[in-house]
């Protein structure tokens, strides 16, 4: 609850703020975590405001596979897991022993349960998300992805330092690109350097925004920056907010 209040403050007009939340598979609370967007919850008991992606990776599949138990942690125990939570095999030793370790809250509850109930309140809800911490930084992206990317079509122009190119070529190419950027603090613009670049999903859902004959084309939850709102998901876009355009 406290979280909900915590994002009302970015306001979209008429819809209010929203954020999502992150939670890996051993948290203590997961089972909670999985009820508070039920069309069954009721308000007191539920966090309609909140998103929540759930991190999975080879040893809760394996052990749902084999119809075996996981062990959820409390956070202020299993600090090593988050520290080591891009690196499996420090990630896996670190579970392994914590597992094992006397004198630590801890509770064993069977994986393939747990993920019947994401699976089902990622139907029912839509609003719950895998994230697969194996591979989510296996490409050639520069930094780590700690959280979900938006994205735009590849076939979008950008402004680049070495001229006009589509965002697949940007992706493709091989040498450092800067792209033209809006800084919305000194409120000028100026070129700045990709620090992660990769394809996501080759069929995800596109929309097509327009405004004074130029258009963009992006996923429904890709942020647009506005003149009178600031950032807005395209989604939730209206005919009075103003696109900044790159003259």
């Amino acid at each position: 609850k406290w979280h909900e209040s915590a994002v009302k403050w970015a306001s979209q007009g008429a819809r209010g703020g929203s954020a999502t939340s992150y939670h890996p598979f051993w948290s203590w609370e997961i089972e909670k975590i999985l009820t508070l967007k039920s069309n069954k919850s009721t308000p007191e008991n539920s966090v309609k405001k909140l998103d929540y992606g759930i991190g999975f990776n080879k040893l809760f599949f394996e052990r749902a596979r084999a119809d075996e138990k996981i062990t959820l942690f409390s956070a202020e125990e299993s600090r090593g897991l988050i520290d080591n939570l891009y690196n499996y095999e420090l990630w896996e030793k670190t579970y392994l022993e914590l597992e094992k370790k006397r004198g630590i809250r801890k509770k064993k509850i069977s994986a393939r349960k747990l993920l019947k109930s994401f699976a089902t309140e990622r139907f029912e809800t839509g609003r719950y998300y895998p994230i697969f911490l194996d591979n989510i930084n296996e490409g050639p992206l520069k930094d780590s992805i700690k959280m979900s990317n938006l994205c735009l079509s590849g076939d979008t122009i950008i402004n680049t330092d070495m001229g006009k190119m589509t965002l697949e070529e940007c992706i493709e190419h091989k040498d450092d690109l800067r792209v033209l950027s809006y800084n919305i603090e000194s409120k000028e613009n100026e070129y700045k350097e990709i620090t992660a670049k990769a394809m996501t999903n080759p069929s995800a859902k596109v929309m097509r925004i327009t405004q004074d004959g130029r258009s963009i084309k992006c996923t429904e939850y890709h942020k647009i920056w506005t003149t009178n709102r600031g950032y807005v998901l395209a989604k939730d876009l209206v005919e009075t907010d103003e696109l900044l355009i790159d003259e």
